[in-house]
């Protein structure tokens, strides 16, 4: 089992944990509190990082998943899996490996792999019912085009 250190009144698994965030994250990853400067070291020993790579955030993602399951994201999850998801795709090229294993959110607020999310850019195709949304999966309207087309999507 992983190390857990203290932030505020949240227990935080010390791989979620970062010396440096450029936001606010949370509950993916918790910026290392400044009063715990003088612990460097040890928190280094125990897993935490200077910041988040792109497999991270891709990994944070994945963990989501299997905590949610099938489950519709609440709307603090759903912005930060947004916010998430678009990290990924501004830091990931386009050969990545890990672009196979990444999530994001559907339509409903569902996370669903992004190979089985499809891109709404035929919306009177849904508004008029020729598309039967209980067999695919639509990207969240959050996702903007440009991202869905960094994911594949």
């Amino acid at each position: 089992e992983r190390p857990l250190v203290p932030v505020g009144t949240t227990l935080v698994k010390a791989h979620r944990l970062f010396f440096r965030l450029a936001k606010d994250l949370a509950p993916f990853f918790y910026e290392v509190p400044r009063a715990f400067g003088a612990y460097d070291q040890l928190l280094r020993k125990l897993g935490v990082c200077d910041s988040p790579k792109p497999e991270d955030y891709a990994a944070s993602l994945v963990e989501l998943k299997q905590e949610m399951g099938d489950a519709k994201l609440n709307a603090n999850e759903l912005n930060s899996a947004i916010e998430v998801i678009n990290l990924v795709g501004e830091n990931s090229n386009s050969h990545s490996p890990m672009r196979r294993s990444v999530f994001a959110p559907n339509s409903k607020g569902v996370l669903v792999s992004t190979d089985k999310l499809l891109q709404n850019d035929c919306p009177w195709m849904v508004q008029g019912g020729r598309v039967d949304l209980s067999l695919v999966h639509l990207s969240h309207p959050k996702l903007s085009k440009d991202l869905c087309e960094q994911l594949h999507i």
